[in-house]
């Protein structure tokens, strides 16, 4: 694979993109707390992205050829520190009492005990 040099403009839409995330990022981290279900948080980060923002949220409808589209704004994780694509529905966050990554043991134990 060839390495792209990146052009001023091309840099200058990185920079906006970074923006927009960040906003998204700062506009959604109160909203995440324990009970809040996921479908809830991509409803909210959709609304943003679309009124605020007048963007369209980029993993909405995206499909890589042979592929079936994603079909939500955001994509989230119910359980932290236990990594897997999860998209969003009524899920509800969890709360681990845990401050470092979980190592694969240490989730199934957690696992377990839901």
């Amino acid at each position: 694979m060839a390495i792209l040099i990146k052009t001023p403009e091309d840099i200058e839409r990185m920079r906006v993109a970074g923006r927009l995330a960040a906003e998204v990022l700062d506009f959604i981290a109160p909203q995440v707390k324990p009970g809040v279900t996921t479908g809830e948080l991509d409803r909210l980060c959709h609304e943003f992205m679309v009124a605020q923002q007048d963007t369209v949220p980029a993993p909405l409808n995206y499909a890589p050829p042979g592929y079936r589209p994603f079909p939500k704004s955001i994509a989230s994780e119910p359980m932290p520190r236990i990594p897997f694509e999860h998209l969003p529905d009524e899920s509800r966050l969890w709360v681990f009492p845990v401050q470092e990554p979980l190592a694969a043991s240490e989730a199934d134990q957690l696992l377990e005990r839901v």
